[in-house]
């Protein structure tokens, strides 16, 4: 483990910009991808969550009926 993964997010911040700003461009690109994972998953974790709590809540009590509905409203369009 490196000294950089215990400091604070606010001293933590500078000593990767400077990385960054040493890292050849293939390196960057990978960074940059392994940040969109990062991004991904994170986006994923708030969807379940917020998945969950529209199920507990009862907000997809009638999808099908409503998906059902929707498909006839669209084929007599």
């Amino acid at each position: 483990m490196t000294i950089t993964a215990t400091l604070d997010p606010t001293k933590l911040r500078p000593l990767l910009q400077e990385k960054i700003c040493q890292m050849s461009d293939e390196q960057v690109q990978q960074l940059h991808r392994v940040m969109q994972k990062l991004e991904a998953q994170q986006l994923w974790d708030e969807i379940k969550t917020d998945g969950a709590r529209d199920r507990a809540e009862g907000k997809f009590d009638r999808l099908s009926e409503v998906i059902a509905e929707v498909r006839v409203a669209m084929a007599g369009s």
